[in-house]
This record gives structure tokens, C-alpha cells and sequence, in this order.
């Protein structure tokens, strides 16, 4: 038998790729939406879009873009 495993560094590079680009999300917790931030969202399927960013101290974290149709994708995208 043969396989291939991934390192650390592609599994993660992977998951920041997989993470950067638009994609359905079930929101478990209340979500202020980006383009109204007055509107919340809770319990059903929303899109999310994260961005990489250092946080300090070596930590790493993402800041969410989140829309709730492919309609307000339009409307946040840049």
C-alpha cells in the first residue's frame, strides 16, 4: 500500500485558500451581515469570506465578510 500525507505547511496553505474565497456557511451564532449591518442573521445558511490576518505574538486569525445571497455577494465584493 501507498499514499501520500500532507505537511502541516500544505494542509494549512489549503484551508487559508479554501477559506479566502466565498463559500456557504451555517451561521450557529447571531452574524451581522457586511453590506447592513443592522441585519442579523441566525440559524440557516449564510456566505462567508475570510481574510488571513496577523493578530500578533506569532497568533494568526481570519476577519469575516458575510452576505446572505449570491445577490449581496455582488454588494460587498470590491
Amino acid at each position: 500500500m501507498r499514499f501520500r500525507m500532507s505537511t502541516y505547511e500544505e494542509r494549512c496553505r489549503l484551508r487559508r485558500e479554501r477559506l479566502q474565497v466565498w463559500h456557504r456557511k451555517f451561521a450557529w451564532t447571531p452574524v451581522r451581515l457586511s453590506h447592513d449591518e443592522h441585519e442579523i442573521r441566525w440559524l440557516q445558511f449564510i456566505y462567508r469570506k475570510g481574510k488571513h490576518v496577523y493578530t500578533g505574538q506569532g497568533d494568526w486569525d481570519y476577519t469575516w465578510i458575510y452576505a446572505e445571497t449570491e445577490f449581496d455577494i455582488l454588494k460587498v465584493s470590491k
